[in-house]
């Protein structure tokens, strides 16, 4: 992995980071390899934020400035010389080459680098207890759609050869099967693919999935988002570890029980930045669930 220790100075601050200064941060971890070859300025400009904003995260997370920061990065590209040479190479190609055969290169570079990233000691962790998750489960549900959708077909067609097959919760196009997910229960799992423009079928999928307490693991496209920020994903900036929709709604219903509330607010929505409506429905979800609560709690009167 490209700027380990950089990466993970960023992933402990990122949280309490200013939301322009998560723009610069989340860029930084979701294309390390600009970080060696692009200069500072043009990394901001990429991530949409002012040149001076990239030293303050630098110096945010313990460096001198951004130099040093990248300097990580330099580093690491050094001690893998040929990863880190093809990788280069294959963006000159980008730059100078035409046609089908230009493409096929791209994309044998990109397994290629995919496959030597799985030697990575966090990403085999994260593969490891993945796994345990799905083997403890009752049952394995997949959903997935568009370009996510070969993902969860292929897992589900290769668990079939020596587990009851996943059952995918739908089809490509994000049409789910209703009647299946409200089937799944605590003791069952959910893999879910999905990458930016995240799918509101799989959103809503795992939701419901999550819910009823079911096990979500998910593949995702940035080690800042996900399954569970793209809840809500109308912020300016997302930040990792975000609540489920269900434990968002249980503190809710618990503070019903335990007093009166009198209000209620969901605050920092940018409706501009909001995917396939999901914010707005998850907010209105949560708004259903605390009247619904205080209806049950007896706080109105029957007529």
């Amino acid at each position: 992995m490209l700027g380990k220790e950089a990466t993970n100075r960023i992933h402990s601050g990122y949280a309490e980071m200013p939301a322009q200064m998560q723009a610069a941060a989340r860029f930084v971890l979701d294309h390390p390899q600009d970080v060696v070859l692009l200069s500072m300025r043009a990394l901001a400009r990429r991530a949409g934020v002012p040149a001076a904003t990239m030293t303050r995260m630098a110096q945010r997370v313990g460096y001198a400035g951004f130099d040093d920061l990248r300097a990580v990065y330099l580093n690491d590209a050094r001690a893998a010389p040929d990863w880190f040479s093809s990788k280069a190479q294959g963006m000159l190609n980008r730059r100078d080459a035409m046609g089908e055969p230009a493409l096929v290169g791209d994309l044998a570079q990109s397994i290629a680098g995919n496959t030597a990233d799985l030697a990575d000691d966090e990403l085999r962790r994260a593969v490891a207890r993945a796994s345990d998750l799905l083997m403890a489960a009752d049952r394995i549900f997949c959903v997935g759609a568009r370009s996510a959708y070969p993902v969860v077909f292929v897992f589900s067609h290769v668990l079939g050869y020596f587990w009851p097959a996943g059952r995918i919760l739908g089809g490509s196009r994000g049409e789910l099967d209703f009647d299946t997910i409200f089937d799944i229960t605590a003791g069952d799992a959910v893999l879910a693919a999905s990458f930016n423009p995240y799918a509101r079928s799989t959103v809503d999928a795992v939701g419901i999935a999550a819910d009823a307490g079911a096990t979500i693991v998910s593949i995702t496209d940035s080690e800042v988002d996900g399954i569970g920020p793209t809840i809500m994903p109308a912020v300016a900036g997302p930040a990792p570890g975000g609540v489920t929709f269900s434990q968002a709604r249980d503190p809710i219903h618990g503070l019903v029980g335990k007093g009166r509330v009198v209000g209620m607010d969901i605050v920092e929505i940018c409706p501009s930045l909001d995917v396939n409506r999901i914010s707005l429905i998850t907010a209105a979800r949560l708004f259903v669930n605390m009247i619904g609560a205080s209806v049950r709690a007896g706080y109105f009167s029957k007529a």
